[in-house]
């Protein structure tokens, strides 16, 4: 039994967003962590708040992401900065 290409390639496109999404999700929750640990370690209050660490964790990401643009690209088009890095920070955590 085949499974049609429509839906082979929806199936493939879903597991791949998924498998980014868990990573960048885990990513962002560890670094969450570590500047709330490097609050504790140094004395520095506000790095522990969760909301802060989250903030820090996220926001230089997010506006490499929205205010990059790659070469030929336009506007909003920093991921494609991103993907080759998260590619290649995954491949040197998994070795």
């Amino acid at each position: 039994m085949k499974i049609p290409d429509l839906i082979g390639s929806t199936l493939i496109s879903v597991l791949i967003i998924s498998f980014a999404a868990t990573s960048l999700d885990t990513a962002a929750r560890i670094q969450r962590l570590i500047i709330s640990e490097l609050g504790s370690a140094y004395n520095v209050r506000i790095l522990e708040s969760r909301y802060v660490g989250a903030a820090l964790a996220v926001v230089p990401g997010l506006l490499l992401a929205i205010l990059a643009e790659a070469p030929g690209q336009g506007p909003g088009s920093g991921g494609f900065f991103l993907w080759p890095l998260f590619g290649a920070t995954n491949q040197l955590v998994g070795v």
